[in-house]
């Protein structure tokens, strides 16, 4: 089922200082009052202790906006023939082997097959013996990815005992695109006929052109394969292309905070592979809702992107700019705090290793984010990051049935166009400033367990961890609340230098498939129970908590309809800290009911 799943993360999980850490409790008058006071006291001394909670704050992080692609999968039709069957009797045909020659093309030596018949030659074997290690060495070729190659034994007259195999090295001789590739044919075109090389064939090399194609914008390749008449060992690989120019999505949930408003309304938009840049061009708008009106101004955010593919290697190029507003409502609205956040950046992507089973990619990326938050008119933050950041994502499919995904990531500000420094005043953090190093890790396992006639179950585990060289400004904290790691809380109910999180899930997937008069009825449906937990350890803390920690569990129920919507119902419940953005005894550990719904097209 080809259906993305998105959450929104909004309301940045960053900020700290009295008012962002539960620890040191404030009420949101206090919050208010606070704000108010800084503002009319601003001042490089004052200005260090930011006053703003995090949930208060605009997330503007570009890979919060667009709903994560399904996962491409190659069509690949191709039926191998096994090695030839011996005739019938062949049991009953014996002779003494002396020898065995075999044609063995380009790949193995003689002596390199040679163990697959050794402990054979001088006894007495059969002409079944003899098949079954043709089809053993074929085993072999195919075992290394050489899924064309075939061992036969060839018509012939046995004398002596030599018996004589031939390898026929099946190759790809042509390859035919077909169907609507957009402006993007050349490039489809050269990434196909890399399988062409005149060697051998190699699964994986199949695998991974093919998976290159589908990795373009708007198309979806399927491959077939038929054998050339008349040239042994030749096929031909048709591709054939269906391009979806136009997409789009739309999604609407309740997870934001108190201060930005619960619930938000995410549009997207994007075209596909026009020119032959194979080009992706996006737009996506948010805002808040259901506050002084439908669409509000708690908070309003816009992202820009194109990205293109350079080469027939699958080198990416991706660009993006974002700009986000807010107003953050509640005790906050009589301080008119208002937010602003810029953000531009650049990324260079390329598939190491692409196949249904391994996946490996590496990018470097640039990000630059002008921050900013005022107060009755007066600045109270401004935040200057200018990153360069490096990543290694990967994706292993294993024989145990289960997917593991993880995401390395090394990050550094550098000190270019304006960067805060620590000397600024209105930085969001007191000793921090936009130079800094840091690491980060993720780490996710989706386990299928067992498997029963009325449905399957699965185990989700996850896990995210962050290690930094000293205090970083907001932007660059490890959040925990929202969907990822803390789902009983809003986003941004801690934040800090350093962190380690965790969640686990056990999911029940069924579907509901009923015959009646009026048609079929097909829902396919998941439930599921999870327990989450998180900490985080401040470097240098100035007025923090030098760490904090939380924990949350629920269940809930996705529903799959129509293979273009997700609908998730879900109560989550936070278990050891009340929520920052709620008040009113014991409002801030009730369990809340959270409403999610996306849809692509």
């Amino acid at each position: 089922m080809a259906i993305s799943v998105w959450c929104r993360s909004f309301g940045r999980m960053g900020t700290s200082g009295d008012l962002t850490r539960p620890a040191r409790r404030r009420s949101k008058a206090a919050m208010a009052a606070g704000v108010m006071a800084l503002a009319a006291l601003a001042s490089p001394a004052w200005a260090q202790t930011p006053p703003l909670p995090s949930s208060a704050r605009p997330d503007v992080a570009p890979e919060a906006l667009t709903p994560p692609p399904a996962p491409a999968a190659p069509g690949l039709e191709l039926a191998p023939a096994p090695a030839g069957a011996p005739p019938a009797g062949a049991e009953s045909v014996t002779f003494s082997l002396a020898g065995l020659d075999i044609d063995s093309g380009t790949v193995y030596t003689p002596e390199q097959l040679a163990p697959f018949y050794a402990e054979k030659i001088g006894t007495t074997v059969s002409l079944a013996e003899i098949f079954a290690i043709a089809a053993a060495i074929e085993a072999h070729y195919r075992d290394d990815g050489y899924f064309l190659t075939r061992v036969v034994v060839p018509a012939q007259r046995i004398d002596g005992g030599r018996v004589r195999l031939t390898v026929v090295e099946g190759y790809i001789k042509t390859v035919s695109v077909i169907g609507d590739t957009g402006g993007s044919r050349d490039l489809v075109e050269a990434m196909a006929k890399r399988v062409t090389d005149g060697g051998p064939a190699r699964l994986d090399t199949v695998e991974r052109q093919l998976l290159l194609i589908n990795d373009l914008p708007g198309l979806t390749a399927r491959g077939t394969l038929s054998p050339v008449a008349g040239e042994r060992g030749a096929s031909q690989l048709t591709i054939e292309v269906v391009r979806k120019a136009f997409d789009g999505f739309a999604a609407i949930d309740n997870r934001g905070s108190e201060f930005l408003g619960p619930w938000g309304l995410t549009l997207g938009a994007g075209m596909n592979s026009f020119t032959p840049l194979a080009e992706r061009l996006e737009l996506v708008v948010f805002s808040s809702l259901f506050n002084d009106s439908l669409l509000d101004d708690e908070q309003r955010l816009a992202q820009l992107s194109g990205e293109t593919t350079l080469n027939e290697d699958g080198l990416r190029l991706r660009a993006y700019a974002s700009y986000a507003v807010g107003q953050p409502g509640e005790a906050l609205s009589v301080a008119d705090v208002e937010t602003e956040a810029t953000r531009f950046g650049l990324s260079l992507s390329y598939p190491i290793l692409r196949s249904r089973r391994l996946s490996l990619t590496g990018a470097v990326a640039f990000d630059y984010l002008d921050e900013d938050d005022a107060a009755l008119d007066a600045p109270i933050t401004e935040d200057r990051l200018r990153v360069l950041r490096g990543t290694l994502e990967g994706e292993f499919r294993d024989s145990l049935a289960g997917v593991t995904r993880a995401t390395l990531g090394l990050h550094a500000g550098l000190d270019l166009f304006g960067a805060s420094k620590d000397s600024d005043s209105n930085l969001s953090r007191a000793g921090a400033d936009g130079s800094f190093t840091k690491a980060t890790l993720e780490l996710s396992r989706l386990q299928h367990l067992v498997s029963f006639d009325f449905g399957s179950l699965d185990l989700y585990l996850a896990a995210a961890g962050q290690l930094s060289d000293g205090p970083l400004l907001a932007d660059e904290e490890f959040r925990l609340g929202g969907y990822r790691f803390g789902r009983g809380y809003a986003p941004g109910e801690l934040a800090g230098d350093n962190a380690l999180a965790g969640t686990i899930e056990l999911q029940f997937s069924g579907v509901i498939d009923e015959t009646t008069e009026q048609g079929r009825f097909n829902l396919p449906y998941q439930l599921y129970a999870f327990y989450d937990a998180g900490q985080v350890w401040n470097d240098e803390a100035s007025g923090e908590a030098d760490s904090d920690a939380l924990t949350s569990a629920g269940a809930g129920v996705r529903l799959y309809i129509a293979e273009i919507a997700l609908a998730e119902i879900e109560v989550a419940k936070p278990l050891t800290r009340d929520r920052s953005d709620r008040e009113g005894e014991d409002a801030g550990r009730q369990p809340a009911v959270y409403f999610r719904l996306v849809s692509s097209f």
